[in-house]
């Protein structure tokens, strides 16, 4: 059973703390460099494969030795050395804190591989990691984000990443359907948000999504990137929603489907909260059936009445959205046939 929650999946390194002595792999690559060795990317990134992904230092020890076997010494020294210190970041301890205190379950996302420091003890409000030593396959793979949504039964409608790589903490959890949100290294994107989730406060009943805005601008207008919405416009090309916060702001926003781009909300007011719920509410009054729709029906002696709000929405989009009058034609005959034959009618 999915958690029923809202759950901010934050990076560990550079993300929430600092690290006194460089990472496994940058010592390994180091290590492997002063010794003659040339690294193409190829082999960095089949370097830190193998370390991401490894149960253990011997483990990782025994693969990376397969591949440079005169140089397992050489590898065992640099991955036995001292792992040093963790510092917190600024923002940090406020943003776990603040959601925490809002109702948010908090799980670190990390490449970290064996042997490195663990969280300070003043982020215990993180409730998990997830280990890409444990997962097996690293962060920058589509597998470890839908195997993190598996085992910590995470809705993705309700959850945001963080974390400052474009590639592993955006990119790559944008294209299997998370919100994102990347942190600059000044601090200043988890104080923020830190505010911006004690602000929103606990999650409403009747909340389908949450929707963080990181200041992105879309055709001249403020949006938030919404890749875990898109089943919300499958079927239509829009879907209007209201947004809420905890200090009683709402507005009604857009959930629009883009062409070559993930879904993307839109405002109607002048911008949008820091951090917003999106109601399943939606106000039907704006699907008002076509003119000729409407004639069918009457003509049929039948209506939309008895459909779901989601249907409702459906069947108007349908019809409006056809590429030519003889399209929409077709569509209302179908639709009035499916009305009139629809199961439990009298």
């Amino acid at each position: 059973m999915k958690h029923q929650g809202p759950t901010l999946i934050a990076d560990i390194g550079n993300t929430l703390i600092s690290r006194s002595r460089p990472g496994t792999r940058s010592r390994v690559i180091s290590a492997l460099t002063e010794h003659g060795i040339v690294l193409e990317d190829d082999h960095e990134r089949t370097i830190g494969k193998v370390i991401f992904t490894a149960p253990d230092l011997d483990a990782c020890e025994r693969s990376l030795a397969g591949i440079y076997p005169e140089l397992r010494k050489v590898i065992s020294d640099a991955l036995h050395e001292p792992a040093g210190s963790a510092t917190i970041l600024p923002g940090a301890r406020e943003v776990v804190s603040s959601a925490t205190a809002a109702g948010w379950r908090v799980i670190a996302a990390t490449n970290a591989a064996a042997g490195t420091p663990s969280l300070p003890s003043e982020l215990d409000g993180v409730s998990g990691i997830a280990w890409s030593a444990e997962y097996g396959v690293a962060k920058d793979d589509p597998r470890f984000w839908r195997m993190l949504l598996e085992r910590e039964q995470v809705s993705p409608q309700l959850a945001l990443v963080v974390g400052d790589s474009p590639r592993t903490d955006r990119e790559v959890p944008r294209a299997v359907g998370l919100q994102t949100l990347l942190v600059q290294p000044d601090g200043c994107t988890l104080t923020t948000l830190a505010a911006d989730l004690a602000t929103a406060g606990p999650m409403p009943p009747g909340t389908a999504a949450v929707i963080v805005n990181d200041g992105e601008q879309w055709a001249g207008r403020p949006i938030v990137t919404a890749p875990h919405l898109e089943s919300l416009v499958v079927r239509v090309t829009r879907s209007r929603h209201r947004l809420v916060t905890g200090d009683g702001r709402a507005c009604w926003g857009q959930v629009v489907r883009r062409k070559s781009l993930p879904p993307a909300v839109i405002s109607e007011a002048d911008h949008l909260p820091g951090v917003s719920w999106l109601l399943n509410q939606r106000e039907r009054s704006r699907f008002v059936a076509p003119a000729s729709l409407r004639a069918a029906l009457a003509a049929a002696g039948i209506s939309l009445d008895d459909l779901s709000a989601e249907e409702h929405r459906h069947a108007i989009s349908m019809v409006r959205e056809a590429r030519d009058t003889g399209t929409a034609a077709e569509r209302i005959s179908d639709l009035v046939r499916f009305l009139r034959d629809r199961p439990g009618r009298p």
